[in-house]
Order: C-alpha cells, then sequence, then structure tokens
C-alpha cells in the first residue's frame, strides 16, 4: 500500500518530456492532453528554454501533464493507494487520481488557473526561507507591518513567504542581521498563497462552478487545512481557498505519519525530488520512492 505525494510549480525542467517519451502510457497523457486543448504540451515540455518554461501559464501546464504521465505508468501496475496529498498545483493531481476530478476537467482549471494566476497583481514575489521558527518570522513581519505572508509551511524552521517585493526585501535585510537564515528567491513575481490574490478568487470560482466534482474514491489531504476530505463539496471549496491560503504542508505530513505510520510507503509523484527531502526533514524514517527518472520509476513498481 502506498500514499501518492504529487509536487508542484518549480518541478518543471527544460527537456523533461524527452526523459520518458520512451514509455507508451507517459507518451499517451501527453497525446491526450495536447489533443484536447489544441495546445501543443509535448512542444512546451521538450523544446522551449527554462526561462519561458518557468512562465506560470507554461510551468502549471507542464508539471500537471507530467506529473499525470508519470502517474499512469504507476496505476497500470495496480499498487493499492491508500491517500494522496499534492504540494499547491500537485494538489489538483491529486484530485484527480483520488477520482475526485477527471482529467480532462483537470487540464482546463489548470489551464484556468494559470492564465489568471499569470495576470494577477504584480509587484509581488515569493522566497523560501529556512533557518527561522514561524513565531519570530511572524513577529518580525508584524513588527514591521509588512504586507508579507507565510505562503508555504514546510517544516518547523522551513516556510516560503509571499507578498509585495519591496517589503519581502525589508523583511530579508532585518531577518539576516539578526538570524542565521538562508533566503532565496523563487523565479514569480506575484504573492501567491496570499490575499493579494483575491481579485483573481470571484473569476475563478465562476469558472469551476459548472464542473462535476465526485466524492473521493480515497482520502485527499487539503493544502488549507492540513485534514483530510473526501466530500465532493470540500474538494471544489479547496480549489478556490488555496489560491488565497497559506499551504499546510508540514501539517499535511504530520497527519499522514500520524495516521499511516512508518509500514506504508509514500511515493512522489513527480520530478525533482522536492517532496521527498521535505519528508525525509520531518521524519527521516520514513520509506519513500521517488520517480525523478525511469530507473526509479521501475523501482518504485517492483521493489
Amino acid at each position: 500500500m502506498q500514499i501518492l505525494m504529487f509536487p508542484g510549480q518549480g518541478t518543471q525542467y527544460p527537456k523533461i518530456y524527452n526523459d520518458f517519451k520512451y514509455v507508451s502510457a507517459y507518451r499517451d497523457t501527453f497525446y491526450e492532453a495536447s489533443e484536447y486543448l489544441n495546445l501543443d504540451i509535448t512542444n512546451i515540455c521538450s523544446n522551449l528554454c527554462d526561462n519561458e518554461l518557468k512562465l506560470t501559464e507554461n510551468a502549471q501546464l507542464a508539471v500537471f501533464v507530467h506529473n499525470m504521465a508519470i502517474y499512469n505508468i504507476l496505476r497500470s501496475y495496480e499498487e493499492i493507494n491508500i491517500c494522496t496529498v499534492g504540494y499547491s498545483l500537485g494538489q489538483i493531481n491529486s484530485f484527480v487520481a483520488a477520482g475526485a476530478l477527471d482529467f480532462k476537467s483537470g487540464l482546463e482549471i489548470v489551464r484556468k488557473r494559470s492564465e489568471l494566476m499569470s495576470n494577477s497583481p504584480t509587484g509581488g514575489g515569493m522566497f523560501a526561507i529556512s533557518g527561522i521558527s514561524e513565531t519570530f518570522l511572524l513577529e518580525e513581519i508584524l513588527n514591521k507591518q509588512l504586507k508579507v505572508y507565510i505562503a508555504i509551511i514546510n517544516s518547523e524552521t522551513s516556510f516560503v513567504i509571499s507578498g509585495i517585493l519591496k517589503d519581502i526585501l525589508q523583511l530579508k535585510d532585518v531577518i539576516t542581521r539578526k538570524y542565521t537564515v538562508r533566503m532565496t528567491q523563487i523565479a514569480v513575481n506575484r504573492a501567491f498563497h496570499t490575499p493579494i490574490m483575491l481579485p483573481i478568487v470571484q473569476e475563478f470560482k465562476d469558472f469551476i462552478s459548472d464542473y462535476k466534482f465526485n466524492d473521493c474514491k480515497i482520502p485527499v489531504i487539503l493544502n488549507s487545512t492540513g485534514q483530510f476530505a473526501t466530500d465532493a463539496r470540500d474538494i471544489k471549496g479547496e480549489l478556490v481557498n488555496q489560491i488565497t491560503s497559506p499551504v499546510l504542508w508540514k501539517q499535511s505530513m504530520d497527519l499522514m505519519l500520524q495516521k499511516y505510520g512508518y509500514e506504508i510507503t509514500y511515493v512522489e509523484v513527480g520530478a525533482r525530488k522536492s517532496l521527498t527531502k521535505i519528508l525525509l526533514n520531518i521524519s527521516p524514517n520514513a520509506t519513500i520512492k521517488s520517480t525523478n527518472n525511469l530507473e526509479e520509476i521501475y523501482d518504485s513498481i517492483w521493489r
């Protein structure tokens, strides 16, 4: 038995398609997506340079389709999945894997989400930060009355902050003088997972209103609550809530470990091993399999 973890935006890389194109399940997923959207996603994942691929409208579709293509390879071997969870964009993959959405609906929703996020208010930014507690980080933000938010909680001392870029840079100047921290800017100029994204929420909510959502066949863990869900209404609501809410990833991992312990295999379904690294940081004894290349995929299937 296994739990599936789907990574999000930022895990794409140039020519990612070429590493898996000889596997029919992978290739067929890209063909289906490209035909349905009338958009050559194979080309996006084969030929775009890094800077073009980093654009939100390209990156989100690339990651979503790649994750689903890897999932389709894995599911052809009939392993029992008991839960799914996804990191930001990857949560839509988890909803498809759990049966709450069909693949084509997922494609349309991701395309609309990426378009709206690409056209959300500018002047924002995101930074990964590690080496400081949530309490001290929030204290510094509040003391300076900055328009900066914790967008993702990865662990007790690892976060992604998001907000107005000039405010983030002011915060960086303060905390790098007071604490031993590491801060790395993320290649986006928007403030994802914060209230700054509110202007796009109503249009996205209206867009998904007519889509059919199903109750999940297996539980998913929601980003905005860090709790299990199976009800179709909760899944639909989460797609909207997630746009302006932080991703409670540490809480999600803690819940998985508490519920399922160490006898379950955790499988990261996508590129880069970012979720594997986070989980091992939280729980070094967890059994994790990655799918970063074909060798790892077949290792996940046959061991």
